[in-house]
């Protein structure tokens, strides 16, 4: 029979060679200078969806995902203008001084707060509000080290959002959370970009500006240099054209060092820490915005002079690759206040003939007013660099050889186009053209956007952002021998009757007909345990600890126990389709946790879909045939597979760790699976009466295709490695214990 593939579309949210072996120099000086800033404002217009860049398509795809977003005042209602402080009006045209409300901030930093709407004042009397999801910027295995001795720092790590501003999808916001400071930005088409952070200096109370950079009176110039100006051309295959997606677990790791004067400037490890995990999380935000995933792998504080100096950024960038010769990441970048600009090697991903390495001069502040977004945007801009564009002024793009914008003197022998009427990208030069600036709405632009897209997908050596993959437990083994074991729960009298691989038949009295059966291994012996959900109570029979009931949850719950805490151990778990909340108890340090996500009607589905040891809250919504996953490590992902009427039948069907979004189709008896690693296919196995019971009954790490076909109490499975075998075990009113979490 003709297998007929389900629908299938990618909602990816969040997830050739150019030889270039010149250097991009860029020298940054802050002057003293008032700047205009009188520009037309016209209203956003909103985009079609299909125009909508990556991060307002993440905010949008939570909501339908019946994501809650709630509201939390980190700043006290009462505010000042920055134009009435005799300091600050040195240092900006304009502004608003913030008193950071501590009480709120170690609540963020203290809960499990995925989805967070953040007031702020709009800077002309009123208010906005920023929708903001929480993300994972750190790759797997991420350490702070010092560099005198080696030793990692322990400490929070704060908590790290995207989003947009409420009610604008052509906008943008990144924001970190720390012990004493909220900072990031938030950017719109019409208004530029507009800078959050504690001010600098004595401040015991911790004030906080936020402001326009626009507004800033000190000037960021640029003065450019090139190793060697005759840059190779760009061939017409590299210009925008249909690319794919950046996969979805796959990203550039990111090395970062930070120099001696950080240190002594911050004062502290911890405050080093935090100004450069907030600069990143902004940086990572933009170039997710252009569906580019990058992560921390590591950060190295020097709290010892340095063995980095010389008259500028090439002497800084030699000796960060003399005296760093083996870095753990795809890139490394060493960032310093010396404030002498940017230096980095282009297009040097999985390339073994050009360095991988960068330089960001940054600026600490001005007159003690945080330049976050200069700061982001050199960073961004010279790792941009590193994964393959030249700058947007180069005689490179366009299919001509031609410049993209005349912001800056062309690099090579093109004629100078105009500027940009609203505002640059992430690799020009536009801040030097009053009136222009760089605009992070922008992000990269879609020539330098496809350009390190393609050369993002070509590179074979990166690796997935959620390894090291953790195996997944058998599931439905109860003899703990790796085997799923084939096992029914009868309701006429409460007996589970349990045929295992290496312990032979055992039947169990426990739990009533009307019980909703709940097994997993509640005691990390890596055996599943028996248990029922009944009105509100768990009654659990361990397979090591022994006999447990708990109150947790109400009637008309659905249980869906998983390990949300990654200690080995399955943590109690209720979805509640009324409201469309999970609530579990965490076993490792028994706290509560709620979780709005999903709507009534949606079906919970359960897995490990990044392969990070912890369970993640998903649901299926059969409506429209959309998974929504909001997985641990890689955050929130939508993609839409299946149709009304499939069965959700989740399992690791390639045995690479992680669980792979499935359904069976009861209508045709087809199993429709798309593998995290080996991709879409079909498998026509079954008939619409059908349960599906999909388990690794043959031990070799992959979920089989299996069925129960209660009307004559017989078990047939398509074994992975061990092949098709069809065992009668069961009556016609027995429940099949794979099938628990099986609608």
């Amino acid at each position: 029979m003709r297998r007929i593939p389900p629908k299938f579309k990618r909602l990816q949210l969040l997830k050739g060679s150019f030889w270039v072996l010149a250097l991009i120099a860029c020298v940054v000086v802050i002057s003293m200078s008032r700047r205009a800033s009188l520009e037309t404002r016209t209203p956003h217009m909103e985009p079609a969806p299909s125009l909508l860049k990556e991060v307002p398509r993440l905010i949008q795809a939570t909501k339908a995902a019946g994501a809650v977003f709630s509201t939390h005042q980190l700043f006290d209602a009462s505010t000042s203008r920055a134009a009435d402080d005799a300091s600050l009006r040195k240092a900006v045209n304009d502004g608003t001084v913030l008193d950071l409300n501590r009480e709120n901030i170690q609540r963020i930093l203290a809960t499990d707060m995925p989805f967070l709407i953040l007031p702020l004042p709009d800077g002309r009397g009123g208010n906005l509000e920023l929708e903001l999801v929480k993300v994972n910027i750190f790759a797997p295995g991420f350490t702070v080290n010092v560099a005198s001795t080696g030793a990692v720092v322990e400490g929070h790590l704060g908590a790290h959002y995207r989003g947009i501003v409420k009610g604008d999808t052509n906008s943008l916001a990144a924001i970190s959370v720390f012990d004493n400071e909220v900072m990031g930005f938030y950017s719109t088409r019409d208004e530029g970009n507009t800078v959050l952070g504690r001010l600098r200096g004595e401040n015991p109370t911790d004030r906080h500006i936020l402001y326009n950079d626009r507004d800033l009176k000190g000037t960021l110039e640029f003065t450019c240099a090139t190793d060697d100006l005759e840059q190779a051309k760009l061939p017409t295959s590299v210009l925008p054209k249909p690319v794919e997606d950046s996969p979805d677990a796959v990203c550039v790791r990111m090395y970062v060092e930070a120099d001696y004067n950080i240190f002594t400037d911050r004062g502290s490890i911890a405050n080093v820490r935090n100004f450069l995990t907030g600069v990143f999380n902004q940086s990572a935000t933009l170039y997710a915005n252009d569906t580019i995933p990058v992560a921390l792998s590591q950060l190295i504080i020097w709290d010892v002079p340095s063995p980095y100096g010389g008259a500028g950024s090439t002497q800084m960038l030699n000796g960060f690759i003399a005296t760093r010769t083996a870095f753990r990441g795809d890139t490394a970048h060493l960032v310093s206040f010396r404030n002498d600009g940017g230096l980095a090697y282009v297009n040097v991903l999985c390339n073994q003939f050009t360095p991988r390495y960068g330089y960001s001069g940054l600026d600490p502040d001005f007159l003690n007013v945080p330049t976050y977004s200069w700061s982001v945007e050199v960073f961004t801009h010279e790792a941009g660099h590193n994964l393959g564009s030249p700058h947007t002024h180069a005689c490179a793009w366009n299919g001509n050889n031609t410049a993209i914008d005349g912001c800056s003197a062309v690099e090579g022998m093109c004629p100078t186009p105009a500027n940009p009427v609203s505002g640059g990208t992430i690799m020009s030069y536009c801040h030097l053209q009053a009136g222009v600036g760089i605009n992070f709405t922008h992000g990269f632009g879609p020539q330098p956007k496809a350009l390190i897209l393609q050369r993002f997908n070509a590179a074979a050596c990166l690796t997935d952002c959620a390894n090291p993959l953790t195996p997944l437990k058998r599931a439905f083994d109860f003899d703990g021998d790796g085997f799923a074991d084939l096992s029914v729960f009868r309701p006429n009298d409460g007996v589970w009757h349990l045929l295992r691989s290496g312990a032979g038949y055992t039947g169990i009295a426990f739990g009533l007909g009307t019980d909703a059966i709940a097994p997993a291994d509640y005691d990390g012996d890596n055996r599943t345990d028996l248990g029922v959900f009944r009105n509100g109570t768990w009654y659990l029979q361990r397979s090591s600890t022994g006999f447990k009931g708990v109150a947790f949850g109400a009637a008309g719950d659905l249980p869906m126990p998983g390990d949300f805490d990654g200690d080995g151990l399955a943590d109690i778990s209720v979805f509640r389709p009324s409201t469309g909340t999970w609530y579990r108890l965490d076993s490792g340090t028994g706290q509560f946790a709620a979780t709005a996500f999903g709507l009534n009607g949606d079906i919970p589905v359960m897995g490990d879909f990044d392969g990070d040891g912890r369970a993640d809250i998903s649901v299926f919504r059969p409506s429209n045939g959309t998974w929504y996953l909001l997985r641990s490590t890689l955050g929130f992902t939508g993609v839409q597979f299946g149709a009304s009427g499939d069965k959700p039948v989740t399992g690791d069907y390639d045995g690479d760790g992680r669980t792979d979004i499935a359904v069976y189709r009861p209508s045709n008896g087809t199993w429709y699976l798309l593998r995290s690693t080996q991709g879409f296919t079909g498998v026509q196995f079954g008939v619409s009466t059908d349960t599906p019971v999909p388990a690794d009954y043959d031990n070799d790490g992959r979920t089989d295709v299996a069925v129960y076909r209660s009307a004559a109490g017989t078990w047939y499975l398509l074994r992975s490695t061990a092949g098709f075998t069809g065992i009668q075990f069961g009556t016609a009113t027995d429940r099949a214990v794979p099938a628990a979490y099986i609608p």
